[in-house]
């Protein structure tokens, strides 16, 4: 009875592994945020300026954070700002310097219009944090077939610094991504790790950098002004920021720190004058027509509703 039930069972093996051959029964499906995020307004794209956006240092501070993964991350952070098209990433080698002598906190305060001086071209500075890079590996195997479960899961605090206004706000975004694969008697194919691990980190940086949008979205446009001699301005703002020949811009000197319990809330604003953008200077400044009150900087500008 014994030896019937072992022929019965190597016969259907035998019969598994021929079709095994002809067909193979392996899947890898990939369950993540990807392709539910990117909802950039195309509209306020091609209508608004860009901002421009430096990326500082990126730290994965969790057990399995490596140089590689810092790395992946500030890459990844580059191509979704320029992704959005609402920012020009510049590279700045000596960010990490200047953040120090500036004594980086929460709020930059007065300091953060010494670092205008170093950052003219820039608007914003964002540096990031992974707080959770979590991987879990499950499966079951059986006498023909074996199956397993690769799941990551990332979160990352995005800090981003206003060099204009010194205010300091943060966004969280979360990702995570999954592999599943199957094989029926070593017949199958396999995950890639390297490719989970990096959906995952693509996933949370999507999502932070989305809430970055919208809140820039949500805040007026603005510039720095440069220069200013007789009835011209020069502004750090030019062609690569899709500035517009004709834009009119309203002018505002900058003046204290608006300050609450602590928090730099913004700079007082006078509006001083009006100007209209004539011409560009290289890629990244525009020379405008000033009317108004005489004025020192540091000032802005923004553009006229």
């Amino acid at each position: 009875m014994i030896n019937k039930k072992i022929a019965i069972l190597a016969t259907a093996l035998f019969a598994f592994a021929g079709c095994g051959k002809t067909t193979i029964e392996s899947s890898i499906r990939k369950d993540d945020k990807i392709t539910t995020l990117r909802e950039y307004d195309s509209y306020k794209e091609n209508k608004l300026p860009k901002s421009r956006v430096v990326i500082g240092k990126v730290k994965n501070y969790t057990r399995f954070g490596t140089p590689r993964t810092d790395s992946t991350t500030k890459d990844i952070l580059a191509s979704e700002f320029s992704n959005s098209g609402r920012f020009t990433v510049l590279e700045r080698e000596d960010l990490d310097t200047v953040m120090e002598e500036l004594a980086f906190s929460d709020s930059l305060g007065q300091k953060s219009l010494l670092a205008k001086q170093k950052f003219l071209d820039t608007d914003y500075i964002v540096v990031g944090s992974v707080t959770k890079y979590a991987l879990n590996t499950t499966g079951n195997k059986s006498i023909i077939s074996k199956s397993k479960e690769q799941r990551a899961e990332v979160v990352i605090e995005l800090k981003v610094i206003d060099v204009t206004t010194g205010k300091v706000w943060t966004e969280t975004g979360e990702g995570s991504s999954r592999v599943e694969f199957s094989t029926i008697l070593g017949t199958g194919t396999y995950g890639s790790y390297n490719s989970l691990e990096e959906e995952a980190f693509r996933a949370a940086v999507i999502q932070g950098v989305e809430k970055i949008v919208r809140r820039v979205d949500s805040t007026p446009w603005s510039a720095a002004v440069v220069k200013k001699s007789g009835s011209n301005i020069i502004i750090n703002s030019g062609v690569n920021s899709n500035l517009k020949i004709g834009t009119e811009m309203e002018v505002y000197k900058l003046g204290a720190p608006i300050q609450y319990r602590g928090e730099i809330l913004g700079y007082e604003e006078k509006l001083v004058g009006r100007a209209i953008v004539t011409g560009y200077i290289g890629e990244d400044a525009s020379t405008l027509r000033y009317s108004g009150e005489n004025f020192t900087t540091p000032a802005i500008v923004k553009i006229r509703k």
